[in-house]
């Protein structure tokens, strides 16, 4: 028998055995934000699917979220934003320094 306190194994700084929360994990290792878009405030919606026998059970719609990196001319840094689809085609039109202008102004 085993004269130790702790019988689980160690892997660097992390107990092997732990189990981690996937869920609270997203793509990049770090705690999942709300699945909203930082330029329109697009988030998700709740709504039915519907059989073809009329059917209903609840549903979330959620937005076409992108994570997306840009150069800033005026700040002269790369900026990370996570947005919409709609949000990229508003960037693509107007520019980021114009959107982000006008983000500061409606805040």
């Amino acid at each position: 028998m085993c004269a130790t306190l702790n019988t689980k194994p160690y892997l660097g700084n992390k107990l092997i055995g732990i189990r981690y929360n996937a869920q609270l994990l997203d793509i990049y290792g770090s705690r999942k934000m709300a699945r909203i878009c930082e330029i329109t405030q697009k988030k998700p919606m709740s709504g039915h699917n519907v059989s073809h026998a009329n059917n209903k059970t609840k549903r979330r719609f959620l937005p076409n979220l992108q994570h997306r990196k840009f150069w800033s001319e005026g700040q002269n840094r790369w900026i990370s934003l996570r947005l919409s689809n709609a949000a990229l085609r508003t960037i693509d039109k107007n520019g980021i320094d114009s959107v982000l202008a006008k983000l500061r102004l409606d805040k």
